[in-house]
């Protein structure tokens, strides 16, 4: 006789804004670090917490019951702000910001900071994560979102 052990996995999307939810967005935060640990990435510009405090940040965590296990971060724009993306290529790149800058009349945000705990990778969560903040963004007005998503991410 075979006995195969199948196990389900049910997830829950939820978003909300960072201060709404400090306990969450903290989980977030440690989540995504420990993840970029695991893939050697440390001592990076997207470790810094200020996005913790900031009303235009808003989480999409992915939990298993209670547990986070994924989720991603939508920073709406402010003109006294850069985005996190900005700040990683400011030096590197200049004429980004110039490029961008065609936008800024527009309502927009960007999308950054997914992450999956590995022990859920090849599930396809991570595209329908992608799917969900396009959707989200849509749901609340976006006109334009940005976001670079490397491919360690996606698999």
């Amino acid at each position: 006789m075979t006995t195969n052990n199948l196990q389900l996995n049910v997830f829950e999307l939820r978003t909300f804004r960072a201060i709404d939810e400090p306990d969450l967005a903290q989980e977030f935060f440690t989540g995504h670090q420990e993840e970029l640990k695991k893939m050697g990435l440390k001592d990076m510009n997207f470790a810094r917490q200020e996005w913790l405090m900031d009303p235009d940040v808003y989480i999409m965590g992915l939990f298993s019951g209670k547990k986070m296990v994924g989720g991603s971060r939508i920073h709406l724009y402010h003109p006294e702000k850069h985005f996190p993306f900005e700040e990683a290529i400011l030096e590197n790149v200049p004429e980004m910001i110039q490029a961008l800058s065609k936008f800024r009349d527009a309502y927009q945000a960007e999308w950054c900071g997914l992450w999956l705990s590995s022990k859920f990778k090849g599930l396809g969560l991570a595209e329908m994560m992608n799917r969900t903040a396009i959707s989200f963004s849509h749901s609340i007005g976006l006109e334009v979102i940005f976001g670079i998503c490397p491919r360690h991410t996606m698999d």
